[in-house]
């Protein structure tokens, strides 16, 4: 296993620089950010816990970007994402929204990646998971109390660190989980 952490911001809508570490270890940073400052407006003054507007990028510890998200939808229904991959290869895929008329309790995403299927579930007040087929592969959770998100990842061999911890940000921060 192999755990992250990043602090959180009170607001999921903040533009400021997260630098993401395994142990003491710096390996990047999440970056918020908005097209305009339009968009900014609408996502500050409306409701903060279903942002439309905010992207989030992935900086490696190189200064690569290596994650990009965007949402698809005014319900959040999709997020589009790009990822590039160790290898140089971009790969562009989309998190399909499964329990969207239950919004205070199960949440549910699925998304296709290099022709296997994955899905993150959470359930309230528990971490979120991440899975292909039955196999956890990672968790993430706010712990409220050290002021920071943790991802633990568990399989290391179905997909990249960046991915994962890229994932789980775009689908739940915003709106803590």
């Amino acid at each position: 296993m192999k755990q992250y952490h990043y602090p959180t911001s009170i607001v999921g809508t903040s533009t400021k620089t997260l630098k993401i570490y395994t142990g003491t270890s710096k390996i990047g940073e999440i970056k918020g950010y908005y097209d305009n400052v339009i968009k900014k407006i609408i996502d500050n003054y409306t409701d903060r816990s279903n942002p439309f507007f905010i992207r989030y990028q992935i900086i490696d510890e190189y200064g690569s970007v290596r994650f990009t998200s965007k949402n698809g939808g005014a319900l959040k229904r999709k997020v589009y994402i790009t990822y590039l991959s160790d290898n140089g290869t971009n790969h562009e895929l989309i998190m399909l929204d499964t329990k969207h008329f239950d919004g205070f309790g199960e949440k549910g995403v699925n998304f296709n990646f290099n022709g296997k299927d994955y899905y993150i579930i959470k359930h309230i007040f528990e971490p979120a998971q991440l899975f292909h087929l039955n196999n956890l592969i990672a968790d993430w959770n706010i712990e409220h109390r050290s002021g920071r998100v943790v991802i633990k990842i568990f399989e290391q061999d179905y997909l990249d660190e960046y991915l994962i911890i890229g994932l789980f940000h775009a689908w739940f921060y915003a709106s803590k989980g």
